[in-house]
């Protein structure tokens, strides 16, 4: 039921049942253990199916799970920057160093501990709040903070890929530069180019949301409130704007941002929407209750 045949697992087991169909047909002698022996070993070949595709569901929530984390891991760094960047006329080190090393460093930091509330973060924030007043305090009073937290620098410098020489060169210049040793327009230090980010986890079928923000087409509260509550494993239909329906399947709520994740009948993630942009669509009848196909 609901088995398009579009991919080899899903056209080995039609095979399966077309298999198990003529031998009923071509067996059954008024007598059920025909029936009992084929949904023995039919049964065994389903479940195997039913736990590739469990197996599949599971690697799409983990995709989309660490790709939340690293989204809220960026958003942490890129807030932390802007909150002590913009609007201050900083030595090009100093804003070099918040914008690229500094701002890496958070990420990886919010990355690990799993959010932007962890301790390693704490620390970072309040190492650029102590960078940020040593600046603007007279040298003698920066001199000791800055001689503690070399180190801490420095290492900052070695995770964005400098050498070790060049990361302590880059932090002695900045702290050079801060103790008013040396011209404010000093250079920031070359880094080596920023890795590229990792693609989000792709969609096997486009997705069905519509292009509008939720605010911009409307929705209804309850709609929403509905969606908020809605169990796991719930199918829901999705039509798109040609009138074609594919069921899916909620997979997975993320803890982040509580958008939902909707696999197909194989497992593979489908669509991840907010309980807003879900509601937006009942609007649109885009969306509505799964219901089998049956005779009626």
């Amino acid at each position: 039921d609901g088995n398009p045949g579009e991919t080899a697992a899903e056209l080995a087991l039609l095979a399966q049942v077309q298999t198990v169909t003529a031998r009923v047909v071509r067996d059954f002698d008024e007598h059920l253990g025909v029936f009992l022996q084929a949904e023995a070993e039919f049964g065994a070949y389903h479940e195997q199916y039913r736990r590739r595709v469990e197996i599949a569901e599971r690697r799409a929530a983990e995709l989309q799970r660490a790709e939340e984390r690293r989204s809220e891991a960026r958003a942490c760094a890129a807030e932390g920057v802007s909150a002590r960047v913009e609007g201050r006329a900083l030595p090009p080190v100093l804003e070099g160093f918040l914008r690229r090393p500094w701002s890496q460093h958070v990420e990886r930091t919010a990355l690990r501990e799993g959010g932007g509330n962890g301790a390693g973060v704490a620390a970072a924030m309040a190492l650029a709040d102590g960078l940020l007043a040593a600046s603007e305090a007279s040298p003698r009073i920066a001199e000791s903070w800055l001689e503690a937290h070399r180190p801490a620098l420095q290492r900052i410098y070695a995770e964005a890929g400098l050498a070790p020489a060049t990361a302590e060169a880059a932090t002695g210049a900045l702290i050079d530069v801060l103790r008013g040793q040396e011209a404010a327009d000093l250079p920031a230090p070359e880094l080596p180019p920023e890795p590229a980010a990792p693609a989000p986890p792709a969609e096997d079928e486009p997705s069905p949301l519509p292009e509008e923000a939720p605010e911009q087409i409307g929705f209804d509260m309850d709609t929403a409130d509905y969606f908020k509550a809605l169990p796991l494993g719930t199918w829901l239909d999705f039509v798109d704007r040609l009138g074609q329906v594919q069921p899916g399947k909620l997979a997975w709520v993320s803890p982040i941002s509580g958008r939902r994740m909707f696999v197909n009948r194989r497992g593979s993630r489908f669509c991840v929407a907010s309980p807003e942009q879900l509601a937006a669509m009942v609007r649109l009848e885009r969306l509505r209750l799964h219901r089998e196909e049956d005779a009626f």
